[in-house]
């Protein structure tokens, strides 16, 4: 078990426990032991009463891999999102394709910011179907997970629905706006201060996936060595472009 990285008022004590952690750890790894101690990836479906179903086993999600960023995009324009996994151990990339078989519908709605930020990051959507169902929220974020970037599509579910009432964007840093006339699996662009949705086509085709073999390289006997305190650099002087004195 690694501690928590200490701070500036960590005591020597603390410091070298931090460090014998990660010397544990890295002798483990080294010994081809699993970063994670092999725990299988795990899903949860939200059943929508406070409550969750363990369905790791049944979408195929269980990886034994070690799991470190997760993406999810609709790579085939389809309507169902699909996953990217990165692993710290090979294979470093998994591409998971949804290809579960729904009647249900969906919107997926793109963010173009003119007063806010040009990609709308940190806009928050909120689609209106009918007075009696509470509202589908989303947040637009700049990063997802660990070392990882979904799409910038906002995907919404919205089961047998065919249109919505309304779409209600908080933009950062701006006024509120509500769109009208969005249909059930469309693309959607909309544009800050623009209240005509822009309806986008997917292209006819994408390009193939295919899957890789992981090389396995020779045995070498280089190591790196990660300095804890490293040596501090000599002060350098210089000239720069203007011709003054600079050092460094």
């Amino acid at each position: 078990v690694v501690s928590l990285s200490p701070t500036s008022d960590s005591s020597p004590e603390e410091i070298l426990q931090y460090d014998a952690g990660w010397a544990a750890l890295n002798k483990l790894i080294r010994s081809g032991h699993s970063f994670s101690g092999k725990e299988r990836n795990c899903a949860f479906l939200n059943l929508g009463n406070g409550k969750y179903a363990n369905v790791s086993s049944v979408t195929g999600l269980d990886l034994i891999d070690d799991g470190r960023g997760l993406a999810h995009c609709d790579w085939d324009w389809d309507g169902k999102p699909d996953f990217w996994i990165s692993n710290r151990t090979g294979p470093r990339i998994h591409f998971l394709h949804n290809r579960m078989e729904s009647s249900n519908n969906f919107i997926a709605i793109r963010l173009n910011g003119t007063k806010s930020n040009r990609d709308a990051i940190g806009a928050r959507c909120e689609i209106i179907i009918g007075k009696d169902n509470p509202p589908l929220i989303k947040t637009l974020q700049g990063g997802s997970g660990f070392l990882s970037q979904s799409s910038k599509w906002l995907h919404f579910g919205i089961g047998k629905e065919e249109t919505i009432d309304s779409l209600k964007v908080n933009w950062p840093g701006s006024s509120p706006e509500s769109f009208t006339g969005l249909k059930a699996n469309n693309f959607y662009i909309i544009t800050e201060g623009n209240p005509a949705p822009s309806l986008f086509t997917p292209p006819a085709t994408q390009a193939p996936l295919s899957g890789a073999k992981t090389a396995q390289g020779e045995p070498s006997q280089l190591s790196r060595i990660v300095v804890l305190n490293p040596p501090p650099m000599p002060e350098i002087t210089y000239v720069d472009a203007d011709g003054e004195t600079a050092s460094l």
